[in-house]
């Protein structure tokens, strides 16, 4: 509301987690360190940041605790293995998912269905590998953090 920019559409990539950012940049408070996302603001504003991230990271947990899901009784996999982890790029979508389950990756310019998993297909191989470093790289990167930024003793 109130901005220069208002209703337009961006096509850059964002996440959930950038929501509660961009609601305390709005209101002034300062974003704290150990907290995930970053403001949409500028983009209200007209002026997308040069450094704006390339891909985004999304997680699913299919399983249920009390009554197994269809996903857990196909594959019988237990609570804690019954998950995915996905990574999207503009072009690429890579899910990896718990439990030994192959992933999947999907070229979603020339397949924006998804409907052809290439993760097998050996000319693909570099593309897993790639976006495979990058999802460990990301996970990395998201790690409970509610401690960073403080120093306990020196």
């Amino acid at each position: 509301p109130w901005q220069p920019a208002g209703g337009q559409e961006i096509s850059h990539l964002t996440e959930s987690v950038d929501v509660t950012p961009t609601i305390l940049d709005w209101i002034g408070v300062e974003c704290p360190v150990a907290l995930d996302g970053r403001s949409l603001l500028p983009f209200v504003g007209g002026t997308p940041p040069e450094d704006w991230r390339d891909a985004v990271f999304m997680e699913a947990d299919f399983s249920h605790p009390a009554r197994p899901t269809r996903f857990q009784s196909h594959t019988g996999l237990p609570v804690n293995q019954c998950n995915a982890t996905i990574l999207r790029e503009a072009r690429w979508k890579y899910v990896h998912f718990g439990g030994g389950i192959a992933p999947m990756l999907f070229d979603l310019e020339a397949d924006p269905g998804e409907l052809r998993n290439l993760a097998d297909d050996p000319a693909f191989a570099g593309e897993v590998s790639r976006l495979a470093r990058k999802m460990i790289d990301r996970m990395t990167e998201r790690r409970d953090r509610r401690l960073t930024g403080y120093s306990f003793g020196v």
